[in-house]
């Protein structure tokens, strides 16, 4: 068995997410599990902000955009690069959603440079995504998309770019209005919200061969109702199966392996409150990996993964997460 470790950079600068990423590899030890001479598994998991934040708008360029990925897969450590389109808003156009740049007026700096720098690179013709897709693949790092599945930055802020029309425009698609900033988020019981974001899905994974996906599921952890998530936790499953699908034809059509990884929160029973059945989803090979992650401010490190094991039991492998 490969020894696993996940990064996020969230806010880190690429320089310090580099030097964390080389201290996990170099502490992950020889455990009973593992032979000392196996490569472990490294996902480092590169936010959609990060990028964009960087850089000034002259450095929008090509050679910029592969030298910032080359910072993290020429140290030789990293196995699996995931990259993440947007949120609520994409830094690409996509058909099944708003742009990061498309809303006007766009804030002043520093909110303001990530999407005047996305915008920048389409004028240019440049997916970033590609381009890193094809960098992974020309060095031997296996490309992953990861996606937001209910993200809630700033979402009391009226002037944040990141926010979708859709949210702004019918709160009753929500999970409650009322209940809070941790209840703001989409309502997976709406059939209109899961088709949404299947059918991105299949976008995404019809623009771009990548080796996975993963379902970030700490950004947020909220999909279902409050007071319902057990009785509805069927209907997100049932989602989770669309996905999983959707992976399959994906990969039957570009001829090689996709697999589907669930981002979830640091223990079992955060999602065993949400109604999000991670122990049905391995049973049934609907996903390949469980990675359950601290999440932003949270600092408990103690992931684990015999804990998950016990729970999930099925196929699917553990790799715990540092955010």
């Amino acid at each position: 068995m490969n020894r696993v470790k996940s990064v996020s950079t969230g806010g880190f600068t690429l320089a310090t997410t580099a030097a964390v990423i080389l201290s996990l590899a170099a502490v992950s030890g020889c455990g009973t599990r593992v032979k000392c001479n196996e490569r472990p598994l490294v996902l480092f998991n590169e936010d959609n902000s990060n990028f964009f934040f960087s850089y000034r708008p002259d450095e929008m360029t090509t050679n910029t955009v592969i030298s910032h990925i080359d910072r993290v897969l020429d140290r030789g450590v990293v196995t699996h690069f995931l990259m993440c389109p947007g949120a609520q808003r994409f830094n690409v156009d996509l058909t099944n959603g708003d742009v990061i740049w498309g809303r006007v007026p766009t804030p002043p700096p520093p909110a303001g440079g990530w999407p005047r720098n996305a915008k920048i690179l389409h004028e240019k013709g440049i997916d970033i995504y590609k381009l890193w897709t094809a960098r992974c693949r020309a060095k031997g790092v296996k490309p992953w998309i990861s996606i937001r599945m209910n993200d809630l930055h700033r979402t009391g802020d009226p002037k944040c770019p990141n926010i979708s029309k859709l949210w702004r425009q019918h709160p009753e698609l929500q999970l409650d209005v009322n209940g809070g900033w941790d209840f703001s988020g989409f309502d997976y019981s709406q059939p209109l919200i899961r088709n949404r974001m299947l059918s991105f899905v299949k976008e995404v994974l019809a623009r771009y061969d990548v080796d996975g996906l993963e379902l970030d599921l700490i950004r947020f952890s909220r999909y279902l109702p409050k007071g319902r998530e057990a009785e509805l936790a069927p209907v997100f499953t049932d989602f989770i199966r669309d996905v999983r699908r959707a992976v399959d034809a994906s990969a039957a059509q570009r001829g090689h392996r996709i697999e589907l990884s669930a981002r979830v929160m640091a223990y079992p029973r955060n999602s065993q409150e949400r109604g999000l059945q991670v122990d049905v989803w391995s049973r049934e090979g609907l996903v390949d990996y469980v990675m359950p992650c601290n999440f932003y401010a949270d600092l408990r490190f103690d992931i684990s993964a015999d804990d998950w094991r016990r729970w999930i039991g099925g196929r699917a492998t553990v790799i715990p997460g540092a955010d």
